[in-house]
């Protein structure tokens, strides 16, 4: 007989006696047991108080710990763990002709960059430091659509897999455009719509198809479509009925769709969007789906939503076939905690989770990158160990195919070589 009252096998985490006094739903808090992200159990008052824990059967655990929206949130600190390496590689740093607002690499091709000057693409080598092939273009509208205060609307840029094409858009903003690099022919003005634009950054994001280059893009606040990048044509045209008695159309998505990583396989797209009112709910759906059915972002089979979170706009990066998301936490009022969560798209299973990295994350020379304040830092994400830092080195993109880490100060390119 265990302290819960049943006979039955240990849950894998300690409660407090008042939780197992009720087989209703109650509110909880976790309590962080100083190994790992391993955490008990407790009533909010006991949490206040330090609570006298005992050991619970799996299904008093299961019943508290997984209805995540009656968790109140986390009190200590999860455990970072540590083992030092040598991290190889070295810091150069470049001079350029301008100061870029942003940086994008071409996928496909090693050291190969497109730099975002004001009203213009510039291709540069980074091995050669050569910036050549000047194309101008007009900047998408900025409106002050920022909704949070330390979250202004800015400009981004995005390659296409092959460079040909790049795209400028307005993170927490609503506009974008979509460029052919080679003739410097405008191929698609992007528009989100006006709700609440300034909550995300913008939903962008290029794939590649036998077809051709295509970009997926958010075309309303809670769709995305898919279009043809040398002519705009949209490919995912469909149609929304409102059936009878309903005051909604069909496949109507409430969820506001936030930035998209894709797979490097090209298989998966990840969205970290977010609910009304207001609930992070990072998802990921299979582009291959997506093709066969047009409505497959709204309500499609292979959609899985990866976690109830208190905050969105948090990096995600690929790890080979799994997601990693930043930040640890639930549907609490307080912040998110440094640390990642590993999750596998196809099941939407959490696979694994780790204190610690904070910051844009990048997968780099099979290890998990994390830029935070102080300096990027590499980890290990099986371990969750953290193996080293470069101090003041602060990368804002990572090359796939030559390994670069970029870092942008003024009119100066600082490249973090493997």
């Amino acid at each position: 007989m265990l302290p819960c009252g049943h006979i039955a096998v240990a849950g894998p985490r300690r409660v407090c006696r008042h939780l197992t006094e009720s087989e209703a739903e109650v509110p909880y808090v976790r309590l962080f047991s100083g190994r790992g992200v391993e955490y008990d159990l407790c009533c909010p008052p006991c949490g206040e108080s330090g609570p006298e824990l005992v050991v619970a059967c799996e299904g008093c655990v299961a019943r508290v710990d997984e209805d995540e929206w009656e968790c109140e949130g986390f009190r200590g600190k999860p455990e970072v763990k540590e083992r030092p390496e040598p991290i190889p590689g070295a810091l150069r740093r470049v001079r350029l002709p301008f100061a870029p607002l942003d940086a994008a690499p071409i996928p496909s091709l090693p050291h190969r960059w497109l730099l975002l000057d004001k009203g213009a693409v510039v291709r540069w080598r980074s091995d050669q430091n050569e910036a050549v092939g000047r194309v101008r273009l007009k900047m998408p509208a900025r409106a002050g659509e920022g909704y949070f205060k330390d979250q202004p609307a800015r400009p981004r840029l995005h390659a296409s897999p092959s460079g040909r094409y790049c795209a400028v858009v307005t993170d927490f903003g609503r506009y974008g455009t979509v460029v052919d690099l080679t003739s410097g022919r405008r191929t698609a003005t992007l528009d989100r719509d006006g709700h609440y634009p300034g909550t995300t950054y913008f939903p962008f994001a290029f794939v590649s198809h036998v077809a051709g280059e295509r970009f997926i893009h958010a075309t309303g606040w809670n769709r995305l479509d898919v279009s043809d990048a040398a002519t705009g044509r949209l490919l995912t045209d469909r149609a929304f009925l409102v059936p009878e008695g309903s005051r909604l159309p069909d496949h109507h998505l409430e969820y506001f769709h936030g930035a998209l990583a894709v797979s490097p396989d090209g298989r998966w797209v990840a969205d970290d969007g977010w609910v009304w009112h207001p609930v992070a709910m990072p998802s990921v759906w299979d582009l291959s789906a997506w093709w066969q059915n047009p409505y497959e972002t709204e309500d499609g089979p292979s959609i899985r939503r990866l976690a109830h979170r208190s905050d969105w706009n948090m990096s995600m990066c690929w790890l080979g076939g799994k997601l990693a998301v930043g930040g640890l936490g639930g549907l609490e009022d307080s912040p998110l905690l440094p640390g990642v969560r590993i999750f596998h798209p196809e099941t939407g299973a959490e696979e694994n989770a780790f204190a610690g990295p904070e910051g844009a994350l990048f997968a780099a020379g099979g290890k998990l990158v994390s830029a935070a304040p102080g300096g990027a830092e590499f980890w290990d994400a099986g371990t969750g160990e953290r193996l080293g830092r470069i101090p003041a080195f602060v990368p804002i993109r990572h090359h796939p195919a030559s390994g670069e880490l970029l870092q942008l100060a003024g009119d100066t390119a600082i490249l973090h070589e493997p």
